[in-house]
């Protein structure tokens, strides 16, 4: 053993040199000593002790709690136990001062002293810290003046699950005279607050500063003397934040300053207060936490279920998945003056689900405060989230009578988990309501195909209501019939089945003054007989295969048919996404050989002999799809009620054909019969398929169908139809630069009616809008209800085309075209390597186009090309093109007007002026101005009359339009307005019309007479003085004039009519 001594006592004396070494790097530490945490997450503070540590590494640096990416303090998680480095000073005479913030104010972080590092047993706690409010750093101070022991180590200890943060420890001695502590601010409101502390030492004095800016020099402050120490401001400004400042006064010395900051809440708006949610609580909003740790997010887009917001960027999340059942939240409106109001309607959009039904109380409850600490609910109840009568999102209006008149109300919307789904609510309004206030609880009951029940709950002393339904929401009533009713129910009649309605219902009141409507009470009914016309089927809307079947039609026979694409057996008939003539699916027949299967509509209401139907078919072979006979049925589940009226198979294959019938001569008649579709088949292979099925009152025409608009230029485009009617039948054709609101409505562009089913416009202009509508020109009942679209002109017709025909990875590295005009660049054009590549540039303006390479490469030739609008090679390459310009080129398509139009004149003639004009070159059409402002558009010809001429001159010019542009405008011809001076209550002639002669007597002397022709030009003129005259007119041709009667300061004129 003595050999191996010399070894042990090297090994011991390195470990205690070790241990010297460690010693020298962790002294006590005087005081003030300072640790802000504002290093690595892989970095520990020097000297501190994790006495015990979590599975998770806590306690530890962790990055800001806040979200943002910087480490800044000292996490802890699920018993942590930390100690400070060792001071020097007596324990009893230290106190240490940190930022701390907690995600669960209910626990707390308990701040002690430990005597030995390596046992945690040596821990003794000298105060336990509960943070007021969640996720905000909070300063925190503690005294050790109450120490007894002889630990030397400050420590903090937290054993809960959630976590704890600290920021920016100082430990320093604790002064003479102590600085208040506790510092607390609550009640806070608009204008006023209470602020309390506690006093450590003996101070019975503190001075106090109120200021709504940071203070740093406290030496320019004039503080106030407080004899308590609790503060309680008035008179303050809403939505301010202040910042308090509080010592204690100890004979001739103070304290440190302690502070505190607060802001405001909002001062009551007036109403309407409306908030459509960001992504974070709204400005003078608030969150108040009701039972247990919970809050509310706000977000554009939630989960559980999947929601996005109403409108608007944001909405609110109650993430109740997430809590326990019972556990709430209250989200707290701005308040709001109800001056001048009975009272306050809450109107917002909640979203409904049906999933988790067994979370039936999850949901919001609406309630009002006059102090924003005391709530009461309102008559309305929990609106819950789980429901089968709504989806998504629903419009509510909650009624709160007793908050009328106040000037200051606040809105509380509770809202409590049950364990189901995530809430959501978005776009609340809070508004005045009138003394006739809207019925609460609106619901509807015992839905069937043709009739609903409407129910609600009267708030006011209402006798009488109006009820409304819709099939479209309705944002206003205007032009709406309500149905009065003397009870709170009513029943709807004469629906339509498979149809979603919107019902709405007011309170009438004394005076017959009414309520605002309640907010829209949505279903949808069920199977039922179609009560109104026309009526639509187009298969789009359930899916496909063998159950893809409209839900109120029937089929009492089924077939099978094998698709070989999907290798799926489907019933037929059933929808299909094979093809469609419009939508996404049609309805495909497959019946085998001898074998008939059907498609029977719903009974219709209407008397069979005044309806017709329309469809779409389409057959996938020559011999073996079947045919399809149409008849009528009037009863779905009798064969022997079949009675056929026509049968139908497409000439062509894979083509859809339109047919139509009507069933003016069956022998079924009145209503409630069927419509009904019969494949008669040949083949289980092949197949017939059926779209579009439109069930009208019989037309005198049928409409177009099938619209297309092909060929559009700059200047023109082409529309084709399909055409049903008989040959004779014209179509009204409506072309205008804006929307029209209604049929009579003049189209500014083309306004014409012809024959055929081909149509070709060729004077629009260039990169424009045009709206179309199209009918047929046929009275009576006419079906042809407009069809409508829109199209978009080309820039104009002039362009080049560059064409690049690279291979492979052979092409440009990026190359670069620059066309300009004129000095300007007007297109770059950028090759992608390895693509075939057409671009097309318009080129508008008249002169020449030079073309740049300005950059880009070759790895390999490349073969491109330029071509104009005539479809003229300019250049071809089969490489990089010299550098610079190496190519220039006129468009030579002469778009642009070159002269305004000439020999403008105008005319008086009857009731409005002619203007005439020559054509211009290049003119596509003509515009007329009068006295500047444009008055006509699109006149093709070279005349135009105008019905509306205004009194005083008139002077008018005229414009091209060519393909692109407008020439400038022509030199004006002027007439001046038959009706300047006319002034009928001075003057009278008689007779008129008049033949040889006629009589002028007027009010007043008179000096002259002056007779016009309808062209302005003075045809007879006569000196007089006197207030009467007879002059002869049998040398004037017939027709109109103007006789003129003037004095030096009177003048009057009248028409005078000359016949023969």
């Amino acid at each position: 053993m003595k050999k191996y001594l010399p070894h042990l006592s090297l090994f011991i004396g390195l470990f205690l040199g070790f241990i010297a070494f460690a010693s020298a790097q962790c002294l006590p530490q005087s005081a003030p000593y300072t640790e802000n945490m504002g290093f690595s997450t892989s970095y520990f503070p020097d000297c501190w002790t994790a006495v015990t540590s979590s599975s998770a590494n806590y306690p530890k640096i962790s990055s800001d709690p806040s979200g943002t990416p910087f480490n800044c303090c000292m996490a802890f998680n699920n018993n942590n136990l930390l100690a400070m480095p060792e001071m020097a000073p007596d324990m009893n005479s230290l106190r240490v001062s940190f930022n701390a913030l907690t995600n669960n104010v209910n626990v707390g972080l308990v701040v002690g002293v430990m005597s030995d590092v390596s046992s945690a047993s040596s821990f003794v706690p000298v105060d336990t810290v509960f943070l007021a409010s969640a996720n905000t750093f909070v300063p925190i101070e503690v005294h050790f003046n109450a120490y007894t022991g002889s630990g030397q180590y400050i420590a903090f200890k937290f054993s809960g699950s959630s976590f704890f943060y600290i920021d920016d420890v100082t430990v320093d001695l604790i002064p003479n005279c102590l600085n208040p502590v506790g510092l607390s601010v609550s009640n806070v409101l608009a204008q006023s607050a209470a602020i309390a502390w506690t006093e450590p030492g003996t101070a019975t004095q503190w001075n106090a500063i109120l200021s709504t800016t940071p203070v740093t020099n406290f030496s320019s402050q004039t503080p106030m003397v407080l004899n308590a120490p609790s503060y309680n401001p008035s008179n303050l400004t809403p939505n301010t934040t202040y910042y308090f400042y509080v010592q204690s006064v100890c004979g001739g010395e103070n304290s440190e300053w302690a502070s505190a900051t607060f802001t405001t809440l909002c001062g009551s708006s007036l109403l309407p207060l409306t908030e459509s949610f960001g992504n974070a609580l709204p400005a003078c909003w608030a969150i108040q936490q009701v039972n247990g740790n919970v809050n509310l997010n706000f977000v554009g887009y939630g989960m559980n279920p999947n929601v996005t917001a109403f409108s608007g960027s944001g909405m609110v999340l109650w993430a109740s998945r997430n809590y326990t059942s019972g556990q709430q939240v209250r989200l707290v409106s701005q308040a709001v003056s109800s001056i001048g109001a009975d009272a306050l309607d809450v109107n917002f959009m909640w979203h409904h689900d049906d999933g988790i039904p067994q979370a039936v109380n999850e949901g919001v409850q609406i309630q009002y405060s006059f102090d924003g600490n005391t709530w009461t609910n309102t008559q309305q109840n929990l609106i819950p989230r789980y429901s089968t009568a709504y989806a998504g999102w629903t419009e509510y209006d909650v009624l709160i009578p007793e908050a009328g008149e106040h000037s200051q109300v606040y809105v509380g919307f509770l809202f409590t988990s049950d364990g189901g789904n995530n809430c959501y609510m978005d776009e609340v309004n809070i508004r005045a309501a009138s003394g006739c206030f809207a019925p609460a609880n609106v619901a509807v009951s015992n839905v069937s195909g043709n009739t609903a029940t409407l129910t609600w709950t009267e708030v006011g002393t209402a006798s009488q209501w109006q009820v409304v339904i819709s099939e479209t929401p309705l944002s206003s009533f205007s032009g709406v019939n309500p149905v009065t009713v003397s009870a709170p129910t009513h029943m709807f009649t004469n629906l339509n089945p498979t149809t979603t309605y919107y019902a709405y219902v007011r309170s009438v009141c004394s005076g017959n003054t009414t309520g605002s409507w309640s907010h829209a009470v949505c279903f949808t009914t069920g199977c039922g007989s179609i009560l109104s016309l026309p009526y639509h089927e187009g298969f789009d809307d359930y899916g496909t295969c063998s159950n893809a079947f409209p839900p109120c039609w029937s089929r009492p026979l089924v077939s099978q048919y094998f698709d070989e694409d999907t290798q799926i057996t489907c019933n037929t008939p059933s929808a299909t996404d094979f093809t469609a003539s419009d939508g996404s699916n049609s309805l495909r027949f497959c019946t085998p050989s001898s074998g008939y299967t059907y498609a029977i509509s719903p009974a219709i209401h209407e008397d069979i002999h005044h309806v017709s139907v329309s469809f779409f078919l389409y057959k996938t072979s020559a011999q073996y799809a079947g045919t399809l006979t149409v008849g009528v049925m009037s009863d779905a589940s009798d064969f022997a009620s079949f009675e056929p009226v026509a049968t139908f198979e497409p000439t062509q294959v894979n083509t859809w054909s339109f047919f139509s019938v009507d069933f003016a001569n069956t022998t079924a008649s009145g209503a409630d019969n069927r419509i009904a579709f019969r494949h008669d088949g040949v083949s289980d292979y092949d197949y017939l398929l059926l779209d579009e099925v439109d069930i009208v009152y019989t037309p005198d025409c049928w409409p177009a169908h099938h619209m297309e608009v092909s060929n559009v230029t700059g200047n023109s485009a082409t529309f084709d139809w399909l055409d049903v009617n008989d040959p004779e039948i014209q179509w009204n054709m409506k072309i205008s630069e804006t929307p029209l609101t209604d049929a009579d409505d003049f189209a500014n562009v083309a306004d014409t009616t012809f024959s055929g089913h081909h149509f070709t416009i060729n004077y629009l202009n260039g990169g424009t809008t045009y709206y179309y509508y199209l009918s047929p020109a046929c009275g009576g009942n006419n079906s042809g209800t407009w069809l409508s679209g829109e199209l978009t002109t080309l820039p104009c017709n002039c362009y080049v085309k560059v064409y690049q025909t690279s291979l492979s990875s052979n092409g440009w590295y990026g190359a670069a075209i620059q066309l300009r005009q004129g000095g300007s660049v007007i297109a770059t054009v950028t090759m992608l390597e390895g693509q075939y590549d057409t671009v097309t540039v318009y080129t508008c303006n008249a002169g020449n186009i030079d073309f740049w390479y300005v950059s880009g490469g070759i790895d390999m030739d490349v073969a491109f090309r330029i071509d104009n609008s005539g479809g003229m090679t300019l250049y071809t390459s089969n490489g990089t093109p010299t550098a610079g310009c190496f190519l220039s080129n006129s468009p030579g398509c002469g778009v642009s007007c070159s002269a305004a139009p000439s020999n403008v004149n105008a005319v008086n003639i009857p009731d409005g002026a002619r203007i005439t004009w020559n054509t211009a070159p290049e003119a596509q059409s003509y515009n007329v101005y009068r006295n500047g402002n444009r008055i006509a558009s699109y006149i093709t010809g070279t005349q135009y009359i105008d019905d509306n001429v205004l009194s005083g001159e008139n002077c008018y010019t005229i414009t091209a339009s060519c393909i692109v542009g407008e020439s400038d405008p022509s030199q004006p011809s002027c007439i001046v307005g038959v009706e300047e001076y006319e002034n009928t209550q001075h003057v009278s002639i008689f007779p008129n019309p008049a033949r040889d002669k006629f009589t002028v007597k007027a009010d007043f002397h008179f000096d002259r007479i002056v007779v016009t022709n309808m062209f302005g030009q003075e045809v007879y003129a006569v000196e007089i003085n006197s207030d009467h005259a007879e002059l002869q007119s049998d040398m004037l041709p017939a027709g109109l004039y103007m006789v003129s009667v003037r004095s030096l300061h009177t003048q009057a004129t009248q028409k005078l009519v000359i016949s023969r």
